[in-house]
Formats: C-alpha cells, structure tokens, sequence
C-alpha cells in the first residue's frame, strides 16, 4: 500500500506555484483579440488577390506588378494570417503584417493614391497595421529583439 506524504508548507507552495498566472493571461488573451483584426483584415483581401479579382488586377496592374507580385502578395499575406493566428507564432505575423502595411502604405502615396475604393482599402490597412502594433507591444516578451526594443 501506497503512503501518502502528510500536506506540509513547502509541498504546497510547490503545487501552487505550478498553478497558471492570471497576470500573465490578462495581456495574452488581449494580444489574441487584437490579433483577430489584422488577420480578418488580410484574410479578407488575401482572398481577392488569390482570386483574381478585377480590382486586385487592376491595382497591380497599376504598380507593374501584375501577376507575379500579386500572388507573391498573396502568399506574404497568407502566411501573415497563418502566423497571426498560431499563439506562439502571433509576434512574427504581427511583424510581417505591420512590413505588408507599410508596404501597401507606400504604394497609395506613391502610385496608388486615395480615391473612392482605394480610401477604403488604404483605411484598412492602416487599421491592419495599427492593431499588428499592438499585438507586437503586449507580445513583446516573446521576442528577444522585440524585447530590448523596450527595455528603458
């Protein structure tokens, strides 16, 4: 028959310091909401670019890029979703999603401009860009790069 150990001080504090940290989850689930956005963001134009829509050839065909860049587009973006939505991975999409937005900023300053659509699209990532911010700042811990970025 097996004896069973009587409860002392030092067992418990040994079982409850394997217990999850509630401190530590508050940022993670947050970090995971705000991840949802850039990923629905990207996902939902992704699906354009993929398809060949008029819109997504004409907007390459204006940057000269059309059909590699698009689809080469369309992969980045792909895997900025499949990062984003990958707990341990989060960081690393947020940072690829934030360099796609730059980006997409880049070509509606210089090639694109901001007419009708194209507003929407640039408002879009912009909020894309935003959020994969915030994701990067609660998330920062994660990467060491990241990390001592922020270490004052």
């Amino acid at each position: 028959m097996k004896q069973v150990k009587p409860m002392t001080k030092s067992n418990t504090t040994i079982r409850n310091s394997k217990l999850p940290q509630q401190k530590n989850q508050a940022p993670s689930l947050l970090s995971w909401i705000l991840a949802l956005v850039p990923a629905a963001i990207i996902g939902r134009q992704l699906y354009f670019k993929i398809a060949g829509s008029e819109e997504a050839i004409a907007l390459f065909t204006a940057l000269d890029m059309e059909p590699g860049g698009r689809i080469l587009i369309a992969l980045v973006e792909l895997l900025c979703v499949v990062l984003l939505l990958i707990p341990r991975l989060t960081i690393y999409g947020a940072i690829l999603c934030l360099g796609t937005m730059i980006g997409a900023f880049i070509a509606h300053a210089t090639v694109l401009g901001f007419d009708g659509k194209l507003l929407v699209l640039f408002v879009m990532g912009v909020v894309a860009g935003i959020f994969s911010c915030l994701v990067i700042y609660l998330r920062r811990q994660q990467s060491p790069f990241i990390s001592s970025m922020f270490d004052v």
